[in-house]
């Protein structure tokens, strides 16, 4: 790059708006802003004020640009599932709703669930030609509990929180434009035929304005209240893929929060099993992946568990122990039982340990279901992915 462009490049994440600068000399160190606390008006409910993210991010951008001067350009990326819904004027219509919003699970008497509701009604409708990735928290689950409380007779767009965010700074949230692995992230996106599912959106809404799709990494249509390129946010854990450089070769097991692993598809392919996720990807390639597996957040309570806390030096005692000798107990890594654990708190190496070994029999099934011949190389990636050298290590 040349010597005058000051890429400023940023995350949306779970806890923080991350931030650094991009240069010809090299990236600088992360900024943080943290992000909006969740306003929970009743059980289930978390949503964030969008004006208030909005401002967090603008504060991270002017703490940047103080530091390292102002950006030449905009890149946006994000792994946070989010609703918002904009009249078509662009003002929010809503909150954004978070991934993390379980109103979608909460039945009422005689009244079902919405998730029971979408899974008995709409979901085959979705299911496949999205590439087998819908539930409970995806986007558009969530827009029929949304529609349920608030049933719009307007017209209006969904926005993710990733696709709200990036055209909030290009200034076009009355014409957004997403990239296709945030539109994919929706579950309304049909990834074969490259367009948003229309017909089963449909049936949902007849109001619904959908956003327009790049499959390319470009800027979007800069607005009258932006004078900077702002590329379009890319989205669905893709960012992390092509940083970590996949390729045809390799498969990427990405652990931070939650955990992935992913490879290439040789060619466009129409095929996908209910196991495999199918996800477009940069270049006009779709990758196959399997995603949330345990990671960072059963980690983390099993660390504050057995160490009373969630700091470096008790993460690394813990990774360090995981890799002692001796009997193993079987560990539910869907569903840990604190409780039946803290009669063995007191040796945490067999915990320790014990979790290790789960670890790596999950995610070796699931690797073998992307690569069975296990030619390919494997790369890591994420925080965790990066630091549980003990948890690579056994798993290579």
């Amino acid at each position: 790059m040349s010597q005058n462009q000051n890429v400023f490049l940023l995350d949306a994440g779970g806890t923080f708006l991350k931030g650094a600068v991009m240069r010809a000399e090299g990236l600088s160190p992360v900024k943080r802003e943290g992000m909006p606390p969740f306003t929970e008006f009743e059980p289930g409910a978390k949503e964030i004020d969008p004006e208030d993210i909005a401002s967090r991010l603008e504060r991270l951008i002017l703490k940047m640009s103080y530091e390292f001067g102002p950006p030449t350009s905009l890149r946006l990326t994000g792994q946070m599932g989010g609703l918002i819904l904009l009249d078509l004027d662009g003002r929010p219509l809503t909150n954004i709703r978070s991934w993390q919003d379980t109103r979608t699970h909460h039945s009422k008497p005689n009244t079902p669930s919405t998730w029971e509701v979408f899974r008995n009604d709409y979901l085959s409708d979705f299911f496949q030609v999205s590439g087998n990735d819908i539930k409970p928290s995806t986007t558009v689950v969530q827009l029929l509990n949304q529609l349920s409380i608030n049933q719009l007779n307007e017209q209006f767009r969904p926005l993710t929180l990733l696709g709200y965010l990036a055209n909030y700074l290009a200034g076009t949230l009355d014409r957004p434009t997403v990239h296709i692995s945030d539109a994919a992230a929706t579950g309304m996106y049909d990834i074969f035929g490259e367009e948003f599912n229309f017909d089963a959106i449909g049936r949902l809404t007849k109001f619904s304005v959908m956003p327009q799709v790049q499959s390319s990494y470009v800027p979007i249509d800069i607005g009258a209240k932006s004078s900077l390129p702002v590329m379009v946010g890319v989205g669905d854990q893709q960012a992390s893929l092509f940083g970590v450089d996949l390729s045809a070769d390799s498969i990427v097991v990405n652990i931070g929060t939650g955990g992935q692993v992913a490879s290439l598809i040789p060619e466009p392919s129409n095929y996908s099993t209910n196991a495999i996720q199918i996800r477009p990807y940069f270049f006009g390639s779709k990758i196959s992946t399997i995603t949330h597996l345990p990671a960072g957040r059963i980690t983390s309570r099993l660390v504050s568990k057995l160490f009373g806390s969630e700091t470096p030096n008790s993460f690394a005692d813990f990774f360090a122990q995981s890799d002692s000798s001796g009997d193993v107990i079987s560990i539910n890594l869907e569903d840990i039982n604190l409780k039946e654990l803290a009669a063995t708190e007191s040796d945490s190496e067999i915990v320790a340990r014990s979790f290790l070994h789960e670890m790596v029999k999950r995610y070796e099934s699931e690797i073998k279901l992307l690569d069975p011949t296990g030619e390919k190389r494997m790369i890591f990636a994420g925080g965790l992915g990066q630091k549980f050298s003990q948890f690579s290590d056994a798993l290579a």
